[in-house]
């Protein structure tokens, strides 16, 4: 199985390489004269976020799918396989950023404090928040 890897597009973002959008705009893209659906298996060189703010699905990670629903986050490191579920056509926000956007974070970071959880084994990329957090989270990304 052929599997594409997809990078970040710095254009789209004027070299900020931090980009949030809607999955409602993922849904409506043409996708015809692409290299690759994002309903279909692929890999990633930047990392990826989405946030689930309503209905319910499944997203694919390293071919495990994995429950969607109201207040879920999905966390997706670089060089991993994904795919999106457009059948169910949840609604939320995609948050997409590189390393170096990271590396620019961890400038002012106390890295001590960093625990890079992609190497601990019981590392799953799905968080369902709890109601307060989910709030939270919603205002933080508006």
């Amino acid at each position: 199985m052929h599997i594409p890897k997809v990078g970040f597009n710095h254009n789209k973002t004027q070299q900020a390489e931090f980009e949030i959008f809607g999955l409602e705009s993922l849904y409506q893209r043409n996708f015809e004269l692409a290299t690759h659906h994002p309903e279909h298996p692929h890999r990633i060189s930047f990392f990826n976020l989405i946030y689930i703010e309503e209905g319910s699905g499944t997203h694919m990670v390293d071919f495990k799918e994995y429950p969607l629903s109201p207040g879920s986050f999905i966390f997706i490191q670089r060089e991993q396989v994904h795919a999106f579920d457009f059948v169910c056509k949840v609604k939320g926000k995609i948050i997409l950023f590189t390393q170096s956007f990271l590396d620019q974070v961890h400038a002012n970071m106390r890295l001590p404090n960093y625990t890079p959880t992609h190497l601990n084994s019981q590392h799953t990329p799905l968080i369902k928040l709890d109601k307060e957090n989910n709030q939270r989270c919603q205002t933080l990304i508006n």
